[in-house]
């Protein structure tokens, strides 16, 4: 288990983000780039701060999937005097809200009392039993002195230390890049084949079955007659029911098609169906064999090379991220993160040339669709960069497969490879000084 920390800041960034009580009365304070936040708005013709107690923002959402549990909170804020913040948990997508009420984290409903500060939160965050890896802060924003002296609370961002389970490379490639794939990467392919009875439903696990009973179907595109309709016009599909659950967990035999209407016995059908491609990971340099067909496969990983070297700063001699508990006089601070970019080197298999054509344009979408993506454990963005054309070629030993290779590479990516630390904060400072 590692202790790590997870920031959010309140910037241009966040600004889709971010939601308010009242925008006429709270804002996203960008005016000084050097120090944005979340602040009060002036309102009224003496421009003047409001003194309502029910004003608040509400951060984006934080989604760490490798969190197991949440140990300290710290906010980061500039309260003038007469200002106050005060603060929620939002959990479970938004829908549910918890304050610290004295022996239990209860649901929050009055947004005149059930309010904590952050030291109320640290204190007591560690007891927070989680049920989702989702989570927001909702911060109430106060000043008593709105009308007098015009002075606002601003609340420049916020800290969640937390206890992780992370394996970095997995992380990185089997639950960030292959998960990701495996969720969003969709290809179609399709088929004729002549209508043995009269039916509304096609069964493709039986009476329709395809050679390549590798395909993991996801959902149909349409069906159309031939016969009837050769300019295929009328869309016959109404929906789909996958198979069977594969070993794997997450892949599927195929299911059965059922049409709007029936199609009769000797009339030639066209099924165009949805498909998720197998996605696999295999470096052996030698031989490998794939599993089912289509697939894209990840052959190489490695780490990029800028001029003569890698793409590796461990950043030694940089800054980490701290976080504090004023209350006990004590820290965390979290070393550097290593940062590395990688090349991830991949080829693509597919029974038939259309069935590769069409699942490379699947894939190009795919890669302009996520120039980004959020590490799966710690949420964190990484670039992905398309940095080779995908080739394809003919193996000539393969001749009943068709073939296309290429990479891309991931950019900049943590791996905190040293332990937190604690720490004692300074609470007093004594100087000396010799008589002259």
């Amino acid at each position: 288990m590692r202790r790590l920390i997870k920031g959010y800041r309140f910037d241009e960034g966040s600004r889709f983000d971010l939601s308010f009580s009242d925008t006429a009365k709270a804002r996203l304070n960008t005016n000084d780039p050097a120090t944005p936040g979340v602040s009060l708005k002036l309102i009224g013709l003496g421009l003047t701060y409001s003194e309502d107690d029910d004003i608040f923002a509400v951060s984006g959402t934080l989604n760490p999937k490798g969190v197991k549990k949440w140990t300290g909170f710290q906010e980061d804020t500039v309260k003038p005097d007469g200002t106050v913040t005060r603060f929620r948990l939002v959990l479970k997508g938004a829908t549910e809200e918890r304050w610290w009420a004295g022996s239990s984290w209860d649901i929050a409903t009055d947004l005149s009392l059930h309010w904590n500060t952050a030291q109320e939160v640290n204190d007591n965050i560690s007891s927070l039993v989680l049920e989702s890896h989702d989570i927001a802060i909702k911060i109430n924003l106060q000043t008593d002195v709105g009308l007098t002296s015009k002075e606002t609370p601003l609340v420049l961002g916020f800290k969640l230390l937390g206890e992780f389970l992370v394996e970095w490379y997995e992380d990185l490639i089997y639950d960030t890049i292959v998960r990701e794939l495996n969720d969003s990467l969709l290809a179609t392919t399709d088929f004729d084949a002549e209508v043995v009875d009269t039916t509304s439903s096609i069964n493709l696990a039986t009476t329709y079955k395809m050679d390549n009973v590798g395909y993991n179907f996801v959902d149909v595109i349409a069906v159309y007659n031939l016969t009837t309709d050769p300019e295929m016009f009328i869309n016959l599909a109404a929906s789909y029911a996958p198979g069977a659950l594969r070993q794997d967990g997450f892949s599927y035999d195929p299911g059965i098609i059922t049409l709007a209407s029936s199609v009769a016995s000797g009339d030639i059908i066209r099924v165009i169906m949805k498909y998720t491609p197998e996605i696999a990971v295999q470096t052996d340099q030698d031989f490998y064999e794939v599993e089912r067909f289509p697939s894209l496969v990840i052959e190489e990983i490695a780490v990029a090379s800028v001029g003569d070297g890698g793409d590796t700063r461990d950043n030694a001699g940089g800054s980490g991220d701290t976080i504090k508990n004023f209350g006990a006089g004590t820290a965390v601070e979290l070393p550097p993160a290593r940062q590395t970019t990688y090349r991830l080197g991949y080829s693509i298999f597919a029974s038939s040339q259309r069935d590769l054509t069409r699942l490379l344009s699947a894939l190009e979408e795919w890669k302009a669709n996520h120039v980004s993506l959020q590490t799966y454990a710690l949420d964190f963005k990484v670039r992905l960069d398309n940095i080779t054309e995908t080739r394809q070629r003919s193996d000539a030993n393969l001749s009943d497969v068709s073939s296309a290779s290429g990479a891309f590479q991931v950019r900049s990516v943590p791996f905190y490879l040293r332990p937190a630390v604690d720490k004692t904060l300074s609470t007093s400072l004594n100087i000396s000084v010799e008589p002259t």
